[in-house]
């Protein structure tokens, strides 16, 4: 969470619950094989059958944009090996 919003949140006293962690794990390459392991952010959302979290899977893992995600996924760890990274 963005440090600037903090006074904001203790002057109205809201709170942040943070949902989707590196783009729901994308970033961590847990989903660069195309499938929803156990206990992911995905597979949750996936099987939730609730309207926001089918949402968020539907806009990362449908038809339409999985390819886009998993390529970009997959680029950025080839630079991270490439730069002795994880």
């Amino acid at each position: 969470m963005e440090k600037e919003y903090k006074p904001l949140f203790e002057r109205r006293k809201f709170g942040a619950i943070v949902m989707v962690p590196l783009a729901a794990g994308f970033l961590s390459g847990v989903y660069n094989d195309g499938n929803l392991p156990e206990g992911s952010v995905l597979k949750h959302c996936k099987d939730s059958g609730k309207p926001r979290p089918t949402l968020l899977y539907e806009s990362l893992m449908g038809d339409a944009v999985k390819a886009k995600y998993l390529k970009i996924s997959n680029a950025v760890a080839q630079i991270a090996k490439e730069m002795g990274c994880t």
